[in-house]
């Protein structure tokens, strides 16, 4: 089925694509040319195609968001905040505001272009005037669920049944003790507790059995071992990506010995 998937070369017309849509699903495509981008919006009974203008600024705020979520944020910089809801704000403007009439509550299936397959949707916000606070942004996956396709060709039938959830493997290192540790590099970065882990893991267990790694088991030892006869592996932890080689981008993890554990991409 992969070898099919991966080779696959027929091109879907407007309405198999349709016909592959739930009710509730909307599809946003992005091709960038020159200085235009185009969005196409295709739901069950309806599409559109958006041309917008885009140039080096907009780019450029593209830039700057990835690396506003790809540095460490410590709760010091007083300025990190205003930055993040600023560039968040355009992006969410230009990306998704041409859009925002076309698609009620939908379930967006995002299709990327270029820099795009870099950009987590999720954390894109219509930022208003008087919050303060990361937790008070009315982040666009408040507003809708959001999935991920590198084509259209691929977007799979969503009319299909769910397949059964067996189980979930779940990990939530402890950052707290690899916080104070002693570091042989001080200019190294410290990672702060995720205070939200906990409870993401206790909200799933509502749902589905849980095989949860945490504490002193939330090691990146342990996750080697993983075989995941589960269905869903559940990351709730620290990553460093790295935009110039992605191979170095790791998973942060801790050791037996309260040390911080990367695990890289290769």
């Amino acid at each position: 089925a992969f070898e099919q998937t991966k080779h696959i070369s027929a091109i879907k017309s407007l309405k198999q694509i349709q016909q592959n849509l739930n009710n509730n699903q909307a599809v946003v495509d992005y091709f960038f040319h020159d200085d235009e981008c185009m969005i196409t919006l295709i739901r069950k009974d309806t599409f559109a195609i958006i041309p917008i203008e885009w140039d080096g600024f907009d780019q450029q705020q593209i830039t700057d968001l990835l690396a506003e979520l790809s540095t460490p944020f410590m709760g010091l910089e007083s300025n990190r905040f205003g930055n993040f809801t600023r560039v968040s704000a355009h992006c969410y403007n230009r990306l998704i505001g041409p859009i925002v009439p076309l698609i009620g509550h939908q379930h967006l299936i995002i299709v990327p272009h270029r820099t795009l397959f870099h950009l987590p949707f999720e954390v894109l916000a219509d930022c208003r005037q008087g919050i303060t606070s990361f937790k008070d942004i009315d982040y666009l996956i408040r507003r809708h669920p959001i999935s991920y396709c590198t084509s259209m060709t691929l977007i799979p039938d969503g009319r299909m049944e769910p397949a059964m959830v067996r189980g979930v493997t779940a990990f939530a290192p402890d950052y707290l003790k690899a916080f104070h540790a002693p570091m042989d590099d001080p200019a190294s970065p410290q990672f702060d507790q995720l205070p939200g882990a906990r409870k993401e893991i206790d909200r799933i267990k509502q749902h589905w059995p849980v095989k949860e790694y945490s504490q002193t088991t939330g090691t990146r030892a342990s996750f080697m071992q993983v075989n995941n006869q589960e269905q869903i592996l559940h990351l709730a932890m620290h990553a460093q990506t790295n935009f110039e080689e992605s191979m170095q981008s790791s998973l942060v993890f801790t050791d037996s010995i309260g040390q911080y554990a990367f695990l890289q991409a290769f």
